[in-house]
């Protein structure tokens, strides 16, 4: 038996034991997406992907620390 068998049989088993229906909602959600296909991107969102990725490498983005700093402040003096 492989391990995507055992794991199968394994969630197969648990989730038979789950009386939480929300929880059950919950897996179903978790299921229903993985079975989605991955959404395509414009051309228009590759290009704003591309250059912020060139900002980037051209030292042009702010430090996600910075970013929380400021962020942080403002809210304080809000």
């Amino acid at each position: 038996m492989n391990l995507a068998h055992k794991l199968q049989n394994d969630l197969i088993n648990r989730i038979g034991q789950i009386d939480d229906v929300n929880f059950l909602k919950a897996i179903q959600a978790i299921l229903d997406t993985s079975n989605q296909e991955i959404f395509a991107l414009s051309e228009a969102q590759e290009r704003s992907i591309a250059k912020s990725r060139q900002q980037i490498q051209n030292g042009e983005g702010i430090a996600h620390k910075d970013v929380v700093n400021d962020l942080r402040s403002w809210l304080k003096n809000g």
